[in-house]
């Protein structure tokens, strides 16, 4: 019964548990995690990026002057003078001459020696520029079309023409030199966890400032400004921080899960323990019934056993008889009901130890199943060795070999043939063997189980209350020791093994 109210204590623990577990699975489902930027005010970025073209517009600026006051030496020079001011200019390659407007405008190219290849002709044909191009305006302008590289044309009043066919690279590295040394000279200070970048047309930096982890998730903001030296590109990664909140739908659906175990687990609670209370007050009428059998059902034996010594006559001994087995039948089952209730409610203790001489009292046992075995047509055999006298718990041993011997009466069938067989050492091992039909495989795991008998359930109309080898074992147990089943071929075969004093 101890264990049975554990158990159903269990039953609401167990469903606390699963709550929790709900719960905190729940939470870990609903919580979320976003980074939030942490910079307020991005003034400081346009300041940036607008000190950024300023200086990129004024090297622009510088950069046509220049070539600008070459073109205009070059239109005035001298062939021996040609590509004396054009050698000063940053980037440019190659100078080509234009004749008189009128004239076979003859073309002149120029090439400037320098690191990297020679740009295309316009004398071999690889380039072409129309009149239009190279005479349109005494203004100097730019060709920058895709497929040819960067020009710039000047023509003087004359007719005459000068184009200088630049290189953007060369033009483009110096000029990023230049921003290096100045916009590092520039303090500016980058929001703490925030990540500044300037790159070029390649994608290569050429500057950094701030955290480098910022780069393992996409620019915040991208500026770019464009030049005759191609792109300049600013990127920004905004400072973040961890922000956790959680999902209310998924958060009050798990919690309503959990809530239904709580609910479920306190009724499946209350239930269970409603019917171990309605068990318990079954067995405890059980226990009260039986105790008031009890004492008239011992009257009742003592009284047929004194009248049986008295009689003298052959027909009424063998009722006498008849009555102190039936009476023994019924004693046997009082003993097993009582001690089931006393074993539910863990109130089954030893009783006296008292010394007793073996072979006499298993002989008892025996006597007592005499007529029983008689009638079916049972012989049973008795063999002893070992101790004479044993010291044991005599009503705990008595109670076993008599629901043992009673199996087979039951059970057995008619003209079996059981034995018993006792070794008394340091360990009492009493054997109770017999051939008849034996004991189903597929029984034998719940042979021991209360209310078991062989298969048949409580209900059936075989004989027998089911509570005898579970209540042998139950009492086995409490002295040390146990009882069971041994594999056979023929019948059944008990074990019984006990400690002894």
């Amino acid at each position: 019964m101890i264990q049975q109210k554990a158990a159903s204590r269990r039953v609401l623990i167990v469903a606390v548990v699963l709550a929790g577990i709900v719960i905190t699975v729940g939470f870990g489902l609903a919580r979320r995690v976003d980074l939030v930027s942490t910079d307020q005010g991005e003034q400081w970025l346009e300041d940036e990026h607008r000190y950024l073209i300023a200086q990129i517009d004024l090297l622009e600026i510088q950069w046509e002057q220049a070539l600008e006051e070459a073109a205009d030496f070059e239109l005035e020079a001298s062939k021996r003078e040609r590509g004396e001011a054009a050698r000063e200019v940053l980037g440019l390659r190659q100078v080509s001459y234009f004749g008189k407007r009128g004239e076979a405008h003859e073309l002149v190219e120029f090439p400037l020696q320098g690191p990297a290849p020679l740009e295309p002709s316009l004398l071999s044909g690889e380039l072409v520029l129309t009149n239009e191009e190279v005479f349109s305006s005494h203004n100097p302008i730019w060709i920058d079309d895709a497929g040819r590289p960067l020009m710039y044309r000047k023509a003087d009043a004359h007719g005459s023409a000068v184009v200088f066919i630049l290189n953007k690279k060369i033009a483009r590295g110096v000029v990023l030199g230049e921003l290096k040394s100045l916009m590092r000279t520039v303090p500016r200070v980058v929001p703490a966890g925030g990540l500044l970048e300037f790159s070029g047309d390649s994608g290569k930096v050429w500057l950094s400032r701030g955290d480098a982890d910022c780069k393992s998730r996409p620019a915040d903001e991208t500026l770019r400004h464009y030049s005759r030296f191609g792109e300049w590109p600013i990127r920004y990664w905004r400072p973040r921080k961890e922000v956790v909140s959680y999902e209310a739908s998924v958060l009050g659906g798990m919690s309503l899960v959990a809530l239904l175990i709580l609910v479920g687990g306190y009724w499946a609670d209350r239930e269970q323990a409603r019917a171990l209370k309605l068990a318990a007050q079954r067995v405890s009428f059980v226990n009260s019934v039986s105790h008031e059998f009890r004492t008239p059902l011992t009257n009742i034996l003592l009284t047929t056993e004194l009248a049986q010594e008295d009689s003298r006559e052959p027909k009424a001994e063998r009722r006498l008889a008849l009555i102190l087995d039936e009476g023994r039948r019924l004693s046997r089952m009082v003993d097993n009901v009582l001690s089931y209730a006393r074993a539910e409610r863990g109130k089954l203790q030893l009783g006296q130890v008292r010394e007793v001489k073996l072979a006499e009292f298993l002989e008892s046992c025996l006597q007592q199943f005499e007529i029983l075995f008689a009638r079916k047509g049972i012989t049973c055999e008795l063999d002893v060795s070992g101790d004479e006298r044993v010291e044991i718990e005599v009503d705990f041993l008595s109670q076993i070999v008599l629901n043992l011997l009673s199996n087979i009466e039951k059970y057995a069938g008619d003209g079996a043939v059981a034995k018993v067989e006792a070794v008394a050492g340091k360990t009492l091992r009493i054997t109770v063997s017999d051939n008849g039909v034996g004991i189903p495989a597929e029984l034998k795991f719940r042979i021991f189980d209360a209310f078991e008998r062989g298969g048949d359930s409580v209900t059936s109309t075989s004989s027998g209350t089911g509570l005898g080898l579970a209540i042998s074992r139950e009492l086995a147990r409490s002295m040390g020791g146990d009882l069971q089943l041994k594999n056979s071929t023929n019948g059944a075969v008990f074990l019984l093994e006990i400690p002894l004093f």
